[in-house]
């Protein structure tokens, strides 16, 4: 029971601290781009939406591990 509650724990805060490095990349990405210099040539936007799909996949991905490490 107590590896239970353990692990639980670990997966939230694990879940919280992914949330917030996402939510500092979009804020700070975003707003590189949405002013008159863009980094990227132009690009930004595309390149944003790039990164964007692929690090809520990679978020999915290391939910699922956790989830299945945790029900193993």
């Amino acid at each position: 029971m107590a590896d239970i509650l353990a692990d639980l724990i670990h997966l939230l805060f694990n879940w919280l601290s992914v949330s917030s490095f996402y939510l500092a990349f979009y804020f700070l990405i975003d707003s590189s781009i949405s002013t008159g210099s863009d980094p990227f040539g132009g690009a930004g936007a595309d390149i944003f939406a790039v990164f964007n799909k692929v690090y809520i996949g990679l978020m999915y991905v290391q939910r699922s591990a956790s989830y299945v490490k945790w029900r193993s």
